[in-house]
């Protein structure tokens, strides 16, 4: 099999395993659909391998690995996830690997597959001392907190995502982390709505009985934005957070450069200056914008990076544009798929990205 057939097959792969197992699709039956659409003979054989390993009470990497089919960087984060039912087993695994800085998920909906939730640790001191006791004696360094999710939305979702991006500056001010990592949130159209609502099209129309329903809309979730945002920045700067870095994730209120801009805009000149962007890549891709143009553009405001890649599908983009909202697990459908890093932008502007 060619080295670029290769990657696209494991990356279809693992997206499909990701995709299947985070919506509580059984982990053997998650198996079978990923090797039946991975889209290589070679590559289902070994997952065909590693399922009956499981079968067995086995580990999957092992298999996986001694296929020779999947890159090795691969099977060590699938042994990671497999071995690393503690925080300390998580930090070894980290530590032999080689990487001296972590990104740890507080809650939202990143979950918190390997530390107590924000809440936990805020509340419970002896809890907190030895988890900082785990990091410090590894050398290692927490880059960022993240807590992604919908604050903005009134249900009890979006109240529980504010309360743990609260919790999480709190957090953040006992570890001495400086930067969060979240998403801006997306309000509903008006008051009374739970639903929140992206909205992609021009304002200028339509009209109904002389009011133009879209204006109002915008308007409503920029209000929502602003007085919420002010109390949060506000906030986290008083527990010793410099750096909020909102991803740009597409079903938010700030998705590109503009709407980050705008944000800053309405939470004023002071406050302002703690937020910046969580520059992911591919979501920015998916838009049909270019990330090293915005990264430009975006100069001292980007606060941190995600180094994602994603596909725009020829042929499917062409028939019917960018705005995509079929299932991730339909990818021969899509027009646009999140893939492996290289498997959209190639080498060269990868290079010319991280430069």
């Amino acid at each position: 099999m060619g080295p670029l057939m290769r990657i696209v097959s494991v990356a279809r792969f693992t997206r499909t395993m990701s995709t299947l197992l985070s919506s509580g699709v059984p982990i053997l039956v998650a198996f079978d659909i990923a090797a039946e659409t991975c889209g290589n003979t070679l590559i289902s054989k070994a997952v065909f391998v590693a399922r009956d390993s499981i079968k067995e009470g086995n580990t999957i990497a092992q298999p996986l690995e001694a296929s020779g089919e999947f890159p090795l960087m691969v099977t060590q984060m699938i042994e990671v996830g497999e071995e690393s039912g503690t925080i300390t087993e998580m930090l070894d695994k980290v530590k032999a690997y080689g990487i001296d800085a972590i990104e740890l998920t507080t809650g939202g909906w990143g979950g918190c597959f390997f530390v107590p939730s924000a809440e936990e640790l805020i509340n419970d001191e002896k809890k907190l001392e030895a988890f900082k006791a785990e990091i410090d004696k590894r050398g290692l360094e927490i880059s960022a907190l993240n807590c992604s999710g919908n604050p903005l939305i009134d249900t009890p979702m979006g109240h529980a995502h504010s309360k743990t991006i609260h919790d999480t500056a709190i957090l953040a001010g006992k570890l001495g982390v400086k930067t969060i990592v979240t998403m801006s949130g997306l309000p509903a159209g008006a008051p009374g709505d739970k639903t929140p609502n992206w909205i992609t099209s021009t304002i200028s129309w339509p009209e109904y009985d002389g009011v133009n329903y879209m204006v109002e809309a915008v308007n409503y979730q920029w209000e929502v934005a602003a007085k919420w945002w002010k109390e949060f920045a506000q906030f986290a700067k008083d527990q010793g957070v410099e750096k909020i870095a909102i991803e740009e994730f597409p079903c938010q209120l700030v998705y590109n450069v503009r709407s980050l801009k705008k944000l800053c805009e309405v939470v004023g000149p002071e406050l302002s200056k703690m937020i910046g962007m969580n520059l992911d890549p591919s979501h920015l891709m998916i838009q049909g914008a270019e990330p090293i143009a915005a990264a430009r553009e975006l100069g001292d405001k980007i606060f941190y990076v995600h180094g994602k890649d994603a596909r725009i599908e020829r042929g499917l983009a062409d028939v019917d544009g960018l705005l995509e909202n079929l299932p991730v697990d339909q990818s021969k459908d899509r027009t646009w798929n999140y893939v492996g890093v290289g498997c959209g932008k190639d080498l060269q502007w990868w290079k010319e990205f991280f430069s």
